[in-house]
């Protein structure tokens, strides 16, 4: 079971798109600890706060459809340094903005901008680092949930010495950050072949990609929903049962670093199966006890099962799709998008007409989907 692993070196280039990646995760998850203050600012009611992430999801599935274009008009380095600068324009007209069509449309635009960030990420990492691409996607991976957990500690600073609405400052410092420490760093530039059309990519990455839209939709019904689903159905207090994400987040950083390590000594292909079997059993406990350490322990599980799936499934992905790795790493993000839009607004469909407890049955419907992709993928024919 095990393998002999290739010596795995981090260059600048890898350090980069890691810094790319952070500063991605961590403006991104300023929208939410950002939001009760904007509620009480522009007087919002709680569905349109939700079209906060919803615009970010239409952001990210825009870049999805046109980011590989983008790339091969101002190439890798150029749709970094303008995903930056869009980004920290998006994350300033949020923190000062006026009214709701302002803060919403901020959102869109740090999508949009935000995903030309990393669009191109898993494809340098795929063609730097080769048979190593699992271990590097899923260390890039662990860098981008620390640089998220940055976000609601900036938001509590901010607001301790009394001014929230300087977070939309953290944007411009980071890309200054970047600036200084890597502007001599150069992606490597991508082939004719990999810019090819989306018809050149194979079944596999579509059995694979819709694998990596099962991981984010998971990820999302638990992150958007756990907290009310445990005080309505469990009987929580609302402040314990805001917990749930907490307890949720530090097992995907856990899963991550503990998939890092395994990742030196198996095949990336190797954790799909066991992950979805762990965070299988994780939600159903979760969704089934009663009692209340249980049910935290069952986040917790889940959390650890979804932690590596995505970076498996990407490191998957862009091996199916063989040299097409820029028309590949742009298709990404669209699965992302829509996962995080109907995600979160299915299964609030669900429970408001059957109750949020039957709602969640929804979700082992998407782990048995889960493993029929990675089935699928695993027998395509390689490219």
């Amino acid at each position: 079971m095990s393998r002999q692993p290739l010596p795995f070196v981090r260059d600048r280039v890898t350090f980069a798109v890691y810094a790319a990646t952070g500063a991605f995760a961590m403006q991104l998850g300023f929208i939410g600890p950002l939001m009760p203050h904007l509620r009480d600012a522009l007087g919002l009611s709680y569905a349109e706060a939700a079209l906060h992430t919803s615009a970010f999801a239409i952001g990210m599935i825009v870049c999805g459809l046109v980011g590989e274009r983008l790339v091969r008009l101002i190439g890798r380095d150029g749709t970094i340094w303008v995903g930056f600068l869009g980004m920290a324009v998006g994350l300033t007209c949020l923190a000062i903005a006026p009214t709701a069509a302002v803060s919403i449309a901020s959102c869109g635009l740090m999508g949009v901008f935000g995903t030309m960030m990393v669009i191109a990420v898993p494809a340098v990492l795929s063609e730097v680092h080769g048979e190593n691409r699992g271990f590097a996607l899923a260390e890039q991976n662990a860098v981008a949930y620390v640089g998220a957990l940055l976000a609601p500690i900036l938001v509590w600073a901010f607001v301790l010495v009394g001014g929230w609405r300087w977070a939309g400052l953290v944007g411009w410092l980071a890309l200054a950050a970047y600036a200084l420490a890597f502007m001599k760093a150069r992606c490597p530039p991508p082939t004719v072949t990999a810019s090819a059309g989306s018809a050149r990519l194979p079944r596999g990455y579509w059995a694979f990609w819709t694998l990596l839209c099962v991981n984010v939709a998971c990820e999302f019904a638990v992150l958007i929903w756990s907290s009310s689903y445990l005080e309505t159905a469990k009987g929580l207090s609302r402040e314990t049962a805001i917990l749930s994400t907490a307890v949720f987040s530090v097992a995907m950083i856990v899963g991550r670093v503990v998939g890092m390590i395994l990742l030196r000594k198996i095949r990336v292909g190797w954790l799909v199966l066991p992950s979805l079997t762990l965070g299988f059993v994780g939600f159903m406990i979760f969704w089934q006890v009663t009692n209340p350490f249980l049910s935290f322990t069952g986040l917790f599980v889940t959390g650890l099962g979804l932690a590596n799936l995505y970076p498996a499934g990407i490191a998957l992905a862009m091996a199916a799709a063989g040299p097409a790795t820029g028309v590949a790493a742009s298709r990404a993000p669209l699965g992302s998008g829509l996962a995080i839009i109907l995600s979160p607004l299915v299964l609030g469909a669900l429970a408001d007409r059957f109750g949020m407890e039957a709602a969640y049955g929804a979700v082992p419907v998407l782990f048995a989907i889960g493993v029929l992709s990675y089935s699928i993928g695993r027998r395509a024919p390689a490219r």
